[in-house]
């Protein structure tokens, strides 16, 4: 089992953007929290987009 990099992910409804970080390397894409829309993968996740994210909770 490979676990993959953190993602970013975007509701396709709301735009709302979260991180996730998957535990094995079967990806179950979240619902989104404020809409219950569907999320769609936007790309990987830097050090930086982290650091900040976490800051500003």
């Amino acid at each position: 089992m490979i676990k993959p990099p953190p993602m970013k992910v975007k509701c396709v409804k709301c735009h709302a953007t979260t991180i996730i970080s998957p535990s094995s390397d079967a990806i179950a894409v979240p619902r989104c929290k404020k809409c219950g829309g569907e999320m769609v993968a936007v790309g990987a996740v830097n050090l930086i987009e982290n650091v900040i994210k976490s800051l500003f909770r």
